[in-house]
C-alpha cells in the first residue's frame, strides 16, 4: 500500500464498506474488561503503597502498579484480542460469521474445538513479557506529567 488512504480503498473495494470495521465487536469486548481490571489493579497497588504520612508514592511503586496493572488487564482480556486478530485477519466470507457479534462466538466456538483452551492463549507470553515494562513506563510517565502540570 502507497498510503493509509491507499490500504482504505482498496480494502473497501475487496471486501465491501463493512470492511474497516472487522473485529470492531471483539474489541468492544476486551477493551472494557481490560481497562476495568488495568486501572482497578493500578489504582489499587497504587494507594496500598503510597505513604500514609507524606501521601507520596515512589517512582518503584507507580512502575510496579503500573506494570502490574497492565499484566492484569492483558490477563484478563487476552482471549478476546486473539479472537479479535483472528476475525481481522480473516478473508471475506471467511469461517467466522454472525449477525450481531461479527463472528466473535463462532469464532471463539472454532478456536475451542480446533485447538483446545490452549489456543485461546496462543501468544500470550510474549504480550505478557511486552505488558509490563510498557505499562509501567506509561503510568510512571502520567503521574509525573499529571503532577508537573498541575503545578503550572
Amino acid at each position: 500500500y502507497k498510503s493509509p488512504l491507499d490500504c482504505l480503498t482498496k480494502m473497501v473495494a475487496k471486501e465491501g464498506p463493512r470492511a474497516p470495521f472487522k473485529g470492531m465487536v471483539a474489541c468492544v469486548y476486551r477493551e472494557i474488561p481490560c481497562y476495568m481490571m488495568y486501572f482497578a489493579v493500578y489504582e489499587k497497588l497504587k494507594r496500598t503503597w503510597t505513604d500514609p504520612v507524606t501521601g507520596d508514592t515512589s517512582p518503584v511503586a507507580l512502575l510496579m502498579a503500573g506494570g502490574l496493572g497492565g499484566v492484569a488487564g492483558w490477563t484478563l482480556s487476552y482471549p478476546q484480542d486473539l479472537i479479535k486478530s483472528r476475525l481481522q485477519v480473516q478473508p471475506v466470507n471467511g469461517p467466522y460469521q454472525g449477525r450481531f457479534d461479527g463472528g466473535f462466538m463462532s469464532a471463539a466456538r472454532s478456536i475451542l474445538k480446533d485447538e483446545g483452551h490452549r489456543g485461546l492463549w496462543r501468544g500470550f507470553g510474549p504480550c505478557v513479557l511486552r505488558s509490563f515494562p510498557a505499562n509501567a513506563v506509561t503510568f510512571l510517565v502520567y503521574e509525573h506529567v499529571t503532577t508537573a502540570l498541575s503545578d503550572i
